[in-house]
């Protein structure tokens, strides 16, 4: 979702104003403030969830597929047997994905109908308590950064 605009405000009254244009352009002003006010809330509410700290999303699930709204995500994953993160064209147009595996057994990434680069030397299998990074660098293609078993 792009980030709201804020209308632009009418023309504010100046002291120097004759009095009927002062008037006019007064009652124009304070009309418009409620809806200016509007946006400038939706505005601070995107940038609460869009800027700064990764919104957090724990997973229990032994298997989960990505999907758009995960763009952006830090993912969990506390499942304590294996995991797997299904990775396919409905994960989203474009992003970045942070994926921990948070407890015992591994999580394996599976690519479908998707090409997924792993690390140099690596496999698309996140150890116990490692943390790696989904990036889509194509229609159809992601790189994988962080630790995983080697191949």
């Amino acid at each position: 979702m792009p980030a709201p605009t804020i209308p632009t405000l009418p023309t504010a009254p100046a002291p120097t104003d004759p009095t009927n244009v002062f008037n006019s352009r007064a009652f124009a002003w304070v009309a418009a403030l409620t809806g200016w006010t509007t946006a400038v809330n939706a505005l601070v509410a995107w940038l609460n969830s869009n800027v700064g700290a990764y919104p957090l999303l724990t997973k229990a699930d032994t298997e989960y597929t990505l999907s758009d709204a995960d763009t952006g995500k830090y993912i969990r994953f506390t499942a304590s047997s294996e995991k797997t993160v299904i990775v396919s064209v409905s994960a989203g147009t474009e992003g970045a994905w942070n994926i921990r595996n948070a407890d015992s057994g591994n999580l394996t990434i599976v690519a479908d109908g998707v090409t997924i680069n792993p690390p140099n030397g690596g496999t698309l299998v996140v150890p116990p308590n490692g943390t790696v990074t989904l990036v889509r660098v194509g229609t159809d293609t992601y790189d994988l950064i962080g630790q995983v078993l080697a191949a």
